[in-house]
This record gives structure tokens, C-alpha cells and sequence, in this order.
């Protein structure tokens, strides 16, 4: 049988607070965390989206200009996008335009292509230090409304670099888990002491009852005095007091009925002798 003694009320009820709130922190930390990250995506395949819209307007409007006239309106189709890179290309004369920055031949030729740009579609890899997050997409101009025919067919890669998103990413959950740690731990303290505090009537009532004696049995502790939680406990208490005083009254008069009774027989006996 062992012999190990409980934990105590403060410790279990700090342990309990302690578990319960750093597990909900760390739940709404997981999910801030993905929340972010997913507003990161949506952003980045709208912005894609946009591109790969401009540069669809762009093969439809320059269609039947030179292939040079072609790469050059191509190149200035997308503005104002900073970290964003696209290519074209067709089946027949290979690459057509390619903006400065990570080589997109690659990505053509091994993902498969979507119909639209979404979240979920966004294929990510990497080029030397940097990441980034991209789609291919089929595209065609002079579109016959009664054949359905297309005269050229392009291969569209839409790119983003993600360096800035990651960067802040990392410092963002960072700062998150400290935060979350320090609450955390802020939360465990309030605990204990929150549970150290609660006791503090618990230490009166033993005090008190630590000062009844058999001289003293006429002490009754005020309800009122001490938490409903504990209004039991002291009820209880008092009904024992009540009870012992009782039992006291009439030992006492037992003990005095005795002395009594046995007064004279030891009197008389005592004459005699």
C-alpha cells in the first residue's frame, strides 16, 4: 500500500488552468498561424490571376503584329505587379517572352496546367534561394465563335516570389509563440495565485478551530464569515462543537453524582474505622 501523499489542492487546480489554457492558446495560435497563411495564398493567386489576365488581353489585342512588336508590348502588358514574373510560349516557335528574374521553362513543361488561378492550384518550388509559388495555363486568340478553332495556342507561366511573404511569415510567428508563452506562463501564475487566495479562508477556519480546547467548547464559528463553499464544513463544525459540549456537560455531572454518591458510605466507613 503506498504511502505517497496527494498533490495538493493548488498544485492540481494550477496544473489544471495551466493545461487547459496553454492548450487553447496553442489551438488559436495554430489556427491564427494557418489563417495568415492561407490570407498569403489567396493573395498571392488573385494577384496571379490578375497577371495572367493582363497578359491573355495582351495576346488577344497583339495577334497580328511581328513577333518582336509581340515580345515588346508583352513585356509592358504587366505593370505595377513588384515580384511577380510570367513567360509565354507556343508549340511552334518556343518561347515567345520571358520576364527578367527565375527561369519559368522549367515550370512549363512539368505541372500540369489549370483552367483558372486558385489557392489550391498554386504549385511552389524553389530557385536558388528564392521560393516561389506559380501556375501554367493554357491560352488562345482568334477564337472562331462558329468553329471553336484556335489559331495559336500559348503556354502561360504565372510566378510570385514568396521571399517577403515567408519573411514575415517567420517573424510574425515568432512574435506569436512568445506571446503565446508569456500568456501562457502569466496564466499559470494567475492561477496559483488565484488558488493560494481561495484557500486564504480555508487557513482562518483551521486557525479557529485550532484554538478550541475543552476549556473552550463554547466557540460557534459565523457562518457568514466564510465562503458558501465552505458554509457546510462550518455548519458541520458547529454541530460538533454543540454535540462534545453535550457530552462534557454530562460527563461533568456524572462525575459529580459519583463524588456525591460515594461522599457519605466513605465518611460513615471512615467514623467507623
Amino acid at each position: 500500500m503506498s504511502n505517497k501523499r496527494p498533490a495538493s489542492l493548488i498544485f492540481r487546480v494550477t496544473t489544471m488552468v495551466g493545461i487547459a489554457t496553454t492548450a487553447s492558446l496553442f489551438a488559436l495560435g495554430i489556427f491564427v498561424q494557418h489563417s495568415i497563411e492561407a490570407h498569403f495564398l489567396e493573395q498571392e493567386a488573385e494577384e496571379l490571376q490578375v497577371v495572367a489576365t493582363a497578359v491573355n488581353n495582351a495576346l488577344s489585342s497583339f495577334s497580328d503584329v511581328n513577333p518582336i512588336e509581340f515580345s515588346n508590348n508583352l513585356e509592358h502588358a504587366v505593370s505595377g505587379h513588384h515580384g511577380v514574373y510570367f513567360l509565354v510560349a507556343n508549340n511552334n516557335q518556343g518561347i515567345i517572352y520571358q520576364s527578367p528574374g527565375p527561369d519559368l521553362n522549367l515550370i512549363a513543361t512539368s505541372i500540369r496546367p489549370v483552367d483558372s488561378i486558385e489557392a489550391d492550384s498554386l504549385y511552389r518550388w524553389n530557385d536558388g534561394n528564392s521560393i516561389y509559388r506559380g501556375a501554367v495555363l493554357r491560352m488562345s486568340n482568334n477564337i472562331d465563335s462558329t468553329t471553336q478553332q484556335s489559331d495559336v495556342e500559348y503556354t502561360v507561366v504565372v510566378a510570385a516570389a514568396m521571399d517577403f511573404h515567408l519573411q514575415f511569415l517567420s517573424s510574425f510567428n515568432r512574435v506569436l509563440w512568445l506571446t503565446i508563452a508569456g500568456i501562457s506562463l502569466f496564466a499559470i501564475f494567475a492561477a496559483w495565485f488565484a488558488a493560494r487566495q481561495a484557500h486564504a479562508p480555508i487557513h482562518r477556519l483551521s486557525a479557529k478551530i485550532g484554538n478550541v480546547g475543552s476549556d473552550r467548547l463554547d466557540i460557534r464559528l459565523d457562518e457568514g464569515k466564510y465562503p458558501v463553499e465552505l458554509s457546510e464544513l462550518v455548519r458541520s463544525f458547529n454541530t460538533m462543537i454543540i454535540k462534545i459540549e453535550d457530552v462534557f456537560g454530562k460527563l461533568s455531572n456524572f462525575s459529580a453524582d459519583i463524588a456525591h454518591e460515594l461522599r457519605t458510605p466513605i465518611t460513615n466507613i471512615i467514623t467507623q474505622t
